[in-house]
């Protein structure tokens, strides 16, 4: 069973969130996935270590370079994964192509299987190249989530095509954790992707406090939070209660 397709079946705003997979450690790694679980987040989207992660800002690539430092390896993290299963977290992860391609795309497919992964984002796959993996993931039951961005315009009818889990709408033309108005123009850009599709969308990059989250929830089915997650663990804050209070503003 795929726990992401259905916790999607509820009618709902949803909140996902994001760490770094083995960060500080893969104890501490397993304690906030399950907090975060236990705090109210929806989905949990957990992030593979990688030294050229363009897509993301400062606060991640330093979370990742820390697990790098620490010799954490990717079957580690797997495994730490695995051993969720009993709580039936809906988890997505997210990698950057480079590490699939080297792990093996095979393997790495049958590993996602094996720890009882739900879905699967890369973020610097072209969409030309994403159909075979997506064919592989979808054999095992696994989502792939397309990320829409603002300048895919004439290319978002066949980016949501592929999807079969939910959409990643990226707020921003930028990194992850910077500051921007992320409601500019949030209503027409979420519009433009809903004439190609019937599928949640949830928005990312950018989203930090429950001033964004009142901005954009109406044009969206769901929220993701990442950086900001991570900066709250890194200064060993209550992350437990910032989920809750944009739980509150959610529903």
């Amino acid at each position: 069973m795929n726990k992401l397709k259905e916790v999607l079946k509820e009618d709902k705003k949803y909140l996902t969130t994001f760490t770094v997979g083995g960060y500080p450690n893969i104890e501490k790694s397993k304690e906030i996935i399950l907090n975060l679980y236990k705090s109210g987040s929806d989905i949990i989207e957990v992030g593979l270590p990688y030294k050229e992660a363009l897509a993301d800002g400062e606060v991640i690539k330093e979370a990742y370079d820390y697990v790098l430092q620490n010799n954490i390896k990717i079957d580690d993290i797997f495994n730490m994964i695995k051993s969720l299963k009993e709580f039936n977290i809906p988890i997505v992860i997210m990698s950057y192509y480079n590490l699939i391609y080297c792990y093996g795309i095979d393997l790495f497919v049958e590993k996602l299987k094996e720890s009882g992964v739900d879905g699967l984002i890369v973020p610097d796959l072209p969409l030309e190249e994403s159909l075979i993996i997506k064919e592989k993931l979808e054999k095992e039951d696994i989502c792939y989530i397309p990320l829409v961005t603002r300048t895919s315009k004439e290319r978002i009818k066949n980016i949501v095509d592929i999807e079969s889990g939910f959409i990643y709408a990226v707020s921003v033309n930028g990194t992850t954790g910077g500051h921007f108005n992320i409601s500019f123009e949030i209503e027409n850009y979420i519009y433009q992707i809903r004439k190609f599709t019937n599928k949640k969308i949830f928005l990312g990059f950018g989203i930090s406090n429950i001033y964004d989250v009142l901005n954009i929830k109406d044009n969206v089915d769901g929220v993701i939070i990442g950086s900001k997650i991570l900066k709250i663990i890194r200064d060993k804050g209550d992350y437990k209660e910032f989920i809750n209070e944009i739980k509150k503003v959610l529903n």
